[in-house]
């Protein structure tokens, strides 16, 4: 761990086993603690990603870095096998409630021999442990989510949330729009494109007010 304020002290080493970590959730402060959210891996296999993938179930898990101790606890928060998370974009580096992440379907995957088919997206309340799961229907999948504040939002389930959805059927993509506070209603808008989206794409919002 390096210090953010003060680049003359010595950076902190703490040992605990080792694991792979493809994309960070959050990480913020808490006392002594840092505590640091992401898609944990047990091991990875970077010659054959689809290997790893159908061997090693990567879930949400935590972990909470004692500074004054020194030491390292692990806690898993989910068991289900989930990828590209994100969150409300205002809380990097703070507390936060909501994560988003698509659900990879292992049998899905091996029939198609292509590691990322996400047949739901799941809403996370870190908070209380519980979720809400959104599918995306027959021969549809998504992939990462990305949470917009509506205008003036106080909370961060005061949000729309966005993501790619690849349509088998039709062979092209739709951008999908939910609403954060009535994730599992489903979808309140779609957009029908005429060509396909990649899966497994990242992707950002940017307001057109910081585009000017």
């Amino acid at each position: 761990m390096i210090h953010r304020h003060d680049t003359q002290k010595a950076p902190v080493w703490i040992e605990t086993e080792p694991f792979w970590i493809w994309h960070f959730v959050n990480a913020y402060e808490s006392g002594q603690q840092i505590l640091i959210d992401f898609i944990y891996h047990p091991q990875i296999k970077l010659e054959d990603t689809l290997d790893a993938v159908l061997a090693h179930h990567s879930h949400l898990h935590r972990i909470a870095v004692d500074l004054e101790r020194e030491t390292v606890s692990h806690y898993p928060l989910d068991d289900r096998v989930v990828e590209l998370p994100r969150i409300d974009s205002r809380q990097f580096g703070k507390p936060y409630q909501f994560a988003y992440m698509p659900y990879l379907d292992l049998a899905l995957v091996a029939q198609k021999g292509i590691p990322n088919y996400f047949p739901e997206l799941i809403q996370y309340d870190v908070v209380n442990q519980t979720s809400q799961v959104y599918r995306f229907g027959v021969g549809r999948y998504g992939g990462e989510a990305i949470a917009i504040p509506r205008a003036n939002a106080t909370s961060e389930i005061d949000s729309y949330v966005i993501t790619w959805v690849f349509d088998e059927n039709r062979q092209a993509s739709d951008l999908v729009i939910l609403d954060a506070a009535h994730f599992e209603q489903g979808a309140i808008a779609q957009i029908h494109l005429p060509v396909r989206v990649p899966l497994g794409f990242h992707g950002n919002w940017i307001p057109q007010l910081h585009l000017l």
